[in-house]
């Protein structure tokens, strides 16, 4: 845990106070007989955060308590996140890990303190032999960290070692995507009902992700500039981000506030949308294409329109430079335009084969014995006349040879 450390007795234990580099407040690092390593936020101000280290100290201990079973850990965890500022997708996500692969794995009824690293371990074994890919085991183990983490900062156990993810690349996903012309979305997009065509229209548009696109309200729009101005509760990286749209996806809002009965543009679910787009990709045969192919589509076209990557990194919000770079896919055309573009003309005068080369001076190789073949003696090699340059050092009296012949 990087940043400034600070070394404490507080209630007859020794910890150390946490101030993070990132101004993210105090943290609480120390070892508690009873209760193991903890590590968790404790406060803004240093004060306050020697308040709340006391309030868990003179808690119980472990062992004085009865430890609820792994799936009611699980329900008071899911009831704590849907309180919060998740979002939706994610809940669901959550959910799913748990209905289909932790809660069976695990034990339902089985205590959350007497849960092993052994149990974890085949756990994680067990995920290796489904047919499901590492980014999706290694968001099921992200769930298994939560309900962890949940269950020792309320002080149901300690958290035991936790099995190591998964050696995802980015590079794995790129190999799934399904990128699409412009000319194919806009045949995709014929295939779509009319309801529901101004929200694909304007995901397709703007490159966002179709959650955040079906939340967008008559308030964040600012018709003047066309931008929406969305907030920092509708977006997957948790800031504020302005939206610039093109004409088409300035139309598509207008449609779709036309219809809309209430404040947001496109009042229908991310479900009844997804059914939608699943019908469409059907009836215009693309059946492997995905919803999200959409926005992997409008940055590769972006890309391979000559837009600058910085200019692209901040149109759809990514988090990072690199992560633009996945899409930049180059193929030999592209390559032979690009260095066209930069031909320099030195108005070069190309000597044609066989002619006398200009003196060099006797710089032009490092100093070695050379054997030369002297006018009018064939019977010496002519190989042994050329340098390792391949270019023949200018003499009276010999006959040139051209290195190439």
């Amino acid at each position: 845990m990087k940043g400034e450390r600070e070394r404490l007795e507080i209630a007859g234990h020794k910890v150390t106070l946490v101030s993070r580099s990132d101004r993210s407040g105090f943290w609480l690092d120390a070892r508690v007989p009873g209760r193991g390593r903890i590590r968790r936020r404790v406060g803004e101000t240093r004060r306050g955060a020697i308040r709340e280290i006391r309030k868990l100290l003179d808690a119980p201990a472990l062992e004085e308590r009865d430890a609820p079973t792994v799936k009611q850990v699980a329900a008071r965890m899911l009831r704590f996140k849907a309180t919060g500022e998740m979002r939706l997708g994610s809940l669901e996500a959550m959910k799913s890990h748990l209905r289909k692969h932790i809660l069976p794995a695990l034990g339902r009824e089985m205590p959350i303190d007497e849960v092993t690293e052994q149990c974890l371990a085949d756990f994680r074994e067990g995920l290796l032999e489904l047919e499901i890919s590492p980014h999706t085991i290694n968001r099921i183990l992200t769930t298994l960290t939560q309900l962890f983490k949940f269950a020792e900062e309320h002080r149901y156990c300690v958290m035991p070692r936790l099995p190591k993810r998964m050696p995802a690349h980015p590079e794995d996903n790129v190999e799934r995507w399904h990128l699409l012309t412009p000319a194919k979305i806009e045949d995709l997009l014929s295939h779509v009902a009319s309801p529901y065509r101004p929200a694909l229209t304007y995901v397709a548009n703007t490159g966002l992700r179709p959650g955040a696109a079906l939340a967008t309200e008559r308030s964040w729009i600012d018709a003047s500039e066309q931008r929406v101005r969305y907030p920092t509760s509708v977006l997957k990286q948790r800031r504020a981000f302005t939206q610039t749209m093109n004409c088409k996806a300035a139309e598509a809002l207008r449609m779709g506030l036309a219809s809309s009965p209430d404040e947001r543009a496109f009042p229908f679910g991310y479900w009844t949308l997804r059914r939608r787009f699943d019908e469409a990709k059907l009836a215009a045969g693309l059946p492997d294409v995905t919803i999200k192919d959409l926005r992997h589509s409008f940055v590769s076209n972006l890309l391979d329109a000559g837009v600058p990557i910085h200019v692209v990194k901040d149109l759809v919000g990514h988090s990072s430079i690199l992560v633009t770079q996945l899409y930049a896919h180059t193929d030999d055309a592209a390559r032979r335009a690009a260095v066209r573009r930069v031909m320099v003309d030195s108005n070069l005068e190309v000597t044609p084969l066989g002619e006398v080369v200009p003196d060099l001076g006797t710089k032009w190789a490092p100093r070695r014995r050379t054997k030369m073949v002297r006018a009018g003696n064939p019977a010496e090699s002519e190989g042994n006349l050329v340098g390792h340059l391949g270019l023949e050092p200018r003499a009276n009296g010999l006959r040139i040879h051209c290195s190439t012949n």
